[in-house]
């Protein structure tokens, strides 16, 4: 089956219990995308982060977290959250500290703002 353009959508509710199912999805899409077993673990960091940033950050407990990976070539694009609050602007210890995860952890991370509603876009390379 050819991977190129493959998209994933998930919706899963906003709460640290499910940080384990977001972790299993990220590792099984990005062993399709081709990404070796140092790849994934990066990019499963960086999403684990985004997704407790959201639950813990974004007080959006009750409600639900949107992602959608798309699978091109040998990368991964991963658009997470639908928020009303602004991981750019946000100065907590909480944010900076995902922002310094993204940072470590992925090729390239920006803030996009859609009707006051704010997502991450996450991008990551397979080397192989």
């Amino acid at each position: 089956m050819d991977k190129l353009g493959d998209n994933i959508h998930i919706q899963i509710p906003a709460s640290e219990e499910m940080a384990d199912i977001i972790r299993l999805a990220t590792t099984a899409i990005a062993n399709r995308a081709g990404f070796d077993l140092d790849q994934s673990d990066d990019i499963n960091t960086a999403m684990e982060e985004v997704f407790r940033y959201y639950c813990t950050s974004c007080s959006m407990d009750g409600t639900e977290v949107k992602l959608d990976f798309v699978i091109e070539n040998d990368s991964l694009r991963v658009r997470a959250g639908d928020s009303l609050n602004s991981l750019a602007e946000n100065n907590s210890k909480i944010g900076r500290y995902c922002r310094f995860i993204l940072d470590k952890f992925t090729d390239s991370f920006h803030e996009v703002s859609e009707q006051g509603r704010y997502a991450i876009i996450i991008e990551k390379t397979s080397d192989l």
